[in-house]
Order: structure tokens, then C-alpha cells, then sequence
């Protein structure tokens, strides 16, 4: 028989914390250089399709990175919503290009 190791969690007795600027402090240009447009995303979302379009295909280029675009295939479509029937639920958020 064997015996399943226990798991847990542990905190560092030290905090360590960092001020960041409010977003009203930021000027336009800034903002805009932070965020995407909406012709950026219009963009990305049509490249994503494009690749997305190749995976299904067939066709796909291993030179092209297709993480994170299985979820919006059509097998992947199916898989994520039989996912989420079952509770797995999963949220997303604004994309900053900090993110990239």
C-alpha cells in the first residue's frame, strides 16, 4: 500500500512590495503606448484565424507558433465547452502588450 505525500503551502516571512503609478497618471501617449488599438487586435485576431485556418488544414508551418490557438480550433472549441460543462472554467482578461 502506498500513502499519498502530503501536500502544502508555505509563505515567506518577508513582504516585498512595489508602488505602481495610477492610471490617471499616465498621459495619452503613454496609454497608447501600453494598449493595443483596436486596429492592432483587429489585426492579431485576423493572423490568429489565418493560422487557426492552417492548423485545420493541415497546412500548418512549424516556423509558426500555435500555443494558446488549440482552445479556438473546432476540436478545440468542443474540448473547452465539454471543459466548461463540467465546471473548468476559465476567465480572460484585457491584453496588455506587456504581456507579449
Amino acid at each position: 500500500m502506498t500513502t499519498a505525500s502530503k501536500k502544502s503551502v508555505t509563505f515567506s516571512p518577508t513582504i516585498t512590495g512595489m508602488q505602481v503609478m495610477s492610471i490617471y497618471d499616465y498621459t495619452p501617449s503613454e496609454i497608447s503606448a501600453a494598449w493595443y488599438n483596436q486596429e492592432e487586435m483587429d489585426h492579431i485576431t485576423n493572423r490568429c484565424f489565418k493560422i487557426i485556418l492552417r492548423m485545420e488544414s493541415g497546412r500548418s508551418n512549424r516556423k509558426i507558433c500555435t500555443r494558446g490557438l488549440e482552445g479556438h480550433s473546432t476540436l478545440g472549441s468542443i474540448s473547452k465547452k465539454k471543459e466548461q460543462s463540467n465546471g473548468n472554467r476559465c476567465s480572460s482578461g484585457r491584453t496588455s502588450k506587456a504581456m507579449e
